[in-house]
């Protein structure tokens, strides 16, 4: 049975799988199928472009230890809830990114709603429920949201929000560039943290010295009908600052 007959029933659930002469065809549920067109179409009409910056994270992994040393396993706070916070808060900051192209206009968008991947290791797909307003909640009410995305028994929100975070950086990918979904006129791909060795000033013996922080590789897709390139800039510039002065994401 070719390919192209392998359909999934009207809820959502994927068909069986369809076994032929050296192949196996493994249906896709009409939620992927969605999500596949959508993403095809957004990377053939939306003019890409890139954007990546390295950022020390050696304060931000410093103040999330203090953290979480007094709250319970429970309700501890992960770097991407750091991540998503910090994102909100440059949404704000950098308005012109919170956004997407009309065709004959540019919408901006009040309240910044994050749509978090995530993998779903049962059904070896990613998933990517969002986020609403996460502009007006703290990092706690982030963490606390972002922990009931692994929860069986919780009713997620899977709509499309106004800006995307991909985090593979688990996998030990260095980099990870992802695609703009439409209607989002950005979307960020983090890869993984690790440490390094700087070279610091030039000591009395005319060699320099070495440091070593903790640092991850960011990038940023953007939209060029929305996002020039002047605005995503400013947009990672502010991302970078506010992890590298993570304080500042709690007043």
């Amino acid at each position: 049975q070719p390919a192209t007959e392998a359909a999934a029933d009207a809820g959502g659930v994927a068909a069986a799988p369809v076994a032929g002469d050296g192949y196996l065809d493994l249906p896709a549920s009409s939620d992927a199928q969605a999500l596949a067109q959508q993403l095809e179409k957004s990377k053939r009409d939306i003019p890409h472009y890139y954007l990546n910056s390295e950022i020390d994270l050696t304060a931000l992994l410093s103040l999330r230890d203090q953290l979480n040393a007094s709250l319970p396993e429970a309700k501890r706070v992960s770097v991407n809830d750091f991540f998503v916070r910090a994102a909100a808060l440059c949404m704000t900051r950098v308005p012109d990114v919170n956004a997407s192209w009309g065709q004959t206009f540019i919408r901006k968008y009040k309240n910044a709603d994050i749509n978090v991947a995530i993998i779903n290791e049962e059904e070896n797909a990613v998933l990517m429920p969002v986020i609403r307003a996460a502009n007006l909640k703290g990092l706690a009410a982030i963490s606390e949201e972002s922990r009931g995305f692994v929860s069986d028994d919780k009713d997620l929100d899977f709509g499309v929000g106004t800006f995307t975070i991909s985090n593979l950086g688990a996998f030990g990918l260095r980099t990870f560039t992802p695609i703009v979904r439409e209607p989002q006129a950005c979307s960020l791909g983090i890869g993984a943290i690790a440490r390094k060795a700087v070279p610091g000033p030039i000591g009395e013996d005319g060699k320099p010295s070495l440091s070593v922080i903790t640092a991850v590789t960011v990038t940023l897709s953007c939209d060029h009908r929305v996002v020039d390139g002047a605005v995503g800039a400013a947009w990672l510039q502010e991302f970078k600052q506010l992890l590298q002065n993570p304080i500042s994401m709690l007043l």
